[in-house]
């Protein structure tokens, strides 16, 4: 799930601090091994123990996302159109699906209740950045350029530029093609568009059934 899909399930979210934990996950690469290393021998004080609380509902809210039967089904409805053209071929087009899925969600939450979204963003502008400073260093995490990526995720508010199928090419090549090394020529753009909006009513049919049984299943997890 994206950014706002686990937000817009926690159980709790009137702490910015578990707000940052749900997001850490997806903001740091390799974030998953980092956690399953982290020492437990470090005291964590209140604040770092509700980012923890928050990862570990990111986590929890992966496993059951991934395993819906329905996120699987509309990730192969996506997949089938964006291999319907014949003269080129998208690599790893599964994934790029995959990750389209998500991101129409929160495209839809956005459109549907960008005051939630407002909430978000504004509780990542409490963080104390020493407050994180500290905990990334007790879990080993070291990248001096991470603040300002941090920074300029609250600034862009990436998803409010979800409303467009231009930003949503955008965003899966800042996802997805730089990591499969596909680069399109101004004509597989354009095809890729016209996907796209294909795709944006498949999932526009779809998403809140997808976050109605998101709800069913966390709880079912948790007992």
């Amino acid at each position: 799930m994206n950014f706002l899909s686990h937000y817009q399930l926690a159980y709790q979210n009137d702490s910015p601090y578990y707000t940052l934990g749900v997001l850490l996950p997806d903001l740091i690469p390799g974030f998953t091994k980092l956690n399953k290393q982290k020492s437990i021998d470090c005291i964590y004080t209140v604040q770092e123990e509700e980012m923890i609380a928050g990862v570990a509902f990111h986590l929890k809210t992966d496993r059951v996302f991934h395993n819906l039967e329905i996120f699987h089904e509309l990730t192969k409805q996506l997949t089938l159109v964006l291999t319907s053209n014949s003269s080129f071929k998208i690599p790893r087009s599964f994934f790029i699906a995959h990750v389209l899925v998500e991101l129409l969600i929160d495209k839809f939450l956005v459109e549907s209740n960008p005051e939630k979204a407002t909430q978000f963003y504004s509780e990542l502008d409490e963080i104390d950045i020493e407050i994180l400073n500290i905990f990334l260093k007790k879990i080993n995490y070291q990248d001096n350029n991470f603040i300002s990526r941090f920074d300029n995720f609250k600034t862009r508010r990436f998803a409010f530029l979800l409303n467009s199928n231009e930003n949503l090419f955008q965003a899966l090549g800042y996802i997805c093609f730089k990591r499969i090394h596909f680069s399109a020529n101004d004509y597989e753009k354009e095809v890729i568009l016209e996907q796209i909006d294909t795709c944006v009513g498949i999932v526009a049919l779809e998403w809140e059934n997808i976050l109605h049984e998101m709800h069913i299943k966390l709880v079912e997890y948790d007992h």
